[in-house]
């Protein structure tokens, strides 16, 4: 599986993924109808997206569920390599207000 972690605007995202093509698109829709179109999201995550996080005074971010991003990843590489590259390539990659957010389970 290709892993593109380029961020979009939900109006010109394509989906690589051919079996969660549909998925992607209803999901996309759904933020992007209530939301608008200027939120950003990861290509080949859409499955681990739980929500949109509004914040006070600050522009509305996708937030994505953490452990289901490092669950993928570690189907193409180990536990410690995953969350290497979870914080480097996706955390890591800020573009700026409307990067997206990351909830971690506490309890």
């Amino acid at each position: 599986m290709e892993v593109n972690l380029q961020l979009d605007p939900v109006e010109v995202v394509e989906v690589e993924v051919v079996e969660d093509n549909k998925m992607d698109q209803d999901i996309r829709e759904k933020i992007s109808d209530q939301f608008g179109e200027d939120l950003m999201v990861l290509d080949g995550y859409d499955d681990c997206i739980i929500g949109v996080c509004e914040r006070f005074g600050m522009d509305d971010v996708v937030l994505y569920d953490k452990e289901k991003i490092i669950q993928k990843l570690m189907k193409d590489m180990g536990n410690e390599d995953a969350m290497e590259y979870f914080e480097y390539n996706i955390i890591g990659f800020f573009v700026g207000a409307k990067t997206p957010a990351f909830f971690e389970r506490i309890i």
